[in-house]
């Protein structure tokens, strides 16, 4: 009883503080396109593969690495003119009942934004990671979040090597 007037009255609070402007929150920003179609050209230029597919798998189903990471074949089918993508599962949605489905189109017009092309070259290249299972990002017998990791400490060196 105690306790849910005190989160009553911290809540008041938080919404009060927050429209006086003096609440600071930590979020993530999102990137710009510029920065996104950057990351994108310095992965290939730098033959990252990884970074190339990863960012684009990112940005088109506008997730957050954590939904990245477990991605397999079975995530994706192909429709059409286009690929969708449904996730297993959500922070969310741990049954994966209420998930939609994320449409990713080929981009012909700038081959560097295609997540068709990126996919292709990406398998290709990791056919016999892939042939060992399904997974895009981790090996057979990683952790979860592993790809996520080594997305980021690839990405830092990478942002390293262009800011010098």
């Amino acid at each position: 009883m105690c306790k849910d007037k005190y989160l009553s009255s911290y809540k008041k609070l938080a919404v009060q503080t927050k429209k006086d402007g003096n609440m600071i929150e930590r979020s993530a920003n999102p990137i710009s396109f510029s920065l996104y179609v950057a990351i994108l050209q310095w992965g290939i230029e730098s033959d990252n593969m990884f970074i190339w597919f990863w960012t684009l798998c990112q940005w088109n189903c506008m997730a957050r690495c954590a939904s990245i990471d477990p991605l397999s074949f079975h995530n994706f089918a192909v429709a059409q003119d286009l690929i969708k993508c449904k996730y297993d599962d959500s922070n969310m949605d741990k049954d994966g009942e209420k998930l939609c489905k994320k449409n990713m189109y080929a981009n012909p017009f700038d081959l560097c934004r295609c997540w068709w092309t990126a996919m292709g070259l990406y398998c290709a290249l990791n056919v016999e990671i892939l042939s060992k299972g399904e997974k895009f990002f981790l090996a057979p017998g990683v952790k979860e979040r592993a790809g996520a990791v080594r997305y980021h400490e690839q990405l830092i060196e990478l942002m390293k090597q262009k800011r010098s």
